[in-house]
């Protein structure tokens, strides 16, 4: 019996879904501004949080593709299923996309080069871009048992939240889920292109504070595998760096 929840890296109908997911979540940020509450504003900050920071910035990118940390394994789970939330594919679909562009910056290797690949195509078609992506640069996750199993459950997990959701309160749908989802895609957007306008990659103060230290976007290429980003400034890889007390 096939699996209907599994996420398929072959199919651009998986990446239609997640992309459209993002989209809709940018769409209703007015209609939080107009019929939100401060419960309603706080919940959405907690979500942002989720996905963004705890999910993309730390479960897949830190953990998954750069190891910078060793954490406990339920650390690690609970941070690649907020990232889950993004819609963006599972860790070994990102990870290898990632690892892709670290080993081709700025060339026209890199999946999301926004100097090869397009200013406007970087935000607003990222998904798209990186269908070519050799998965083999995620070589390091093929044997994780809790990496394989969000590939085979990747939509039941996103299905599921949404219908906890749903039933302790529809408009959390919105406030919880959707629109931090589409604050973090912004900001992804926003850190993918900005910081990488010219060749080697930049620094960013503003997406610095607002991204989990990841506007300091140069100074991670230079040293991917460290956890601090930025000696004084990156407050989410220090917190990081004082919990686990690994390597910086």
């Amino acid at each position: 019996m096939k699996n209907i929840f599994k996420f398929s890296v072959a199919s651009n109908l998986h990446i239609t879904i997640g992309q459209y997911i993002n989209i809709l979540g940018i769409f209703l940020i007015p209609v939080l501004i107009m019929n939100g509450t401060a419960f309603h504003w706080t919940m959405a900050a907690i979500g942002y949080v989720l996905w963004n920071n705890f999910g993309i910035f730390t479960g897949y990118h830190r953990i998954a593709a750069h190891r910078q940390i060793k954490c406990p394994e339920w650390f690690k789970r609970f941070t690649a299923l907020c990232a889950n939330m993004m819609c963006l594919g599972p860790a070994f679909h990102w990870v290898a996309q990632h690892i892709a562009h670290h080993a081709h910056t700025d060339t026209e290797k890199d999946p999301h080069s926004p100097i090869h690949k397009g200013f406007w195509n970087v935000v607003f078609f990222l998904p798209y871009l990186t269908d070519d992506v050799k998965y083999i640069h995620a070589r390091h996750l093929i044997t994780d048992t809790f990496y394989k199993w969000q590939v085979q459950y990747y939509w039941l997990v996103i299905i599921t939240f949404a219908l906890v959701l749903l039933l302790i309160d529809p408009f959390a749908l919105v406030y919880f889920w959707l629109v931090p989802v589409g604050l973090s895609r912004m900001t992804l957007a926003y850190l993918t292109s900005v910081v990488h306008m010219v060749p080697g990659a930049t620094n960013n103060y503003f997406l610095g504070f607002i991204s989990a230290g990841e506007g300091w976007h140069g100074n991670h290429h230079d040293n991917p595998r460290s956890v601090l980003y930025h000696e004084k400034y990156d407050w989410w890889g220090m917190m990081l760096n004082k919990f686990f007390n690994k390597k910086s």
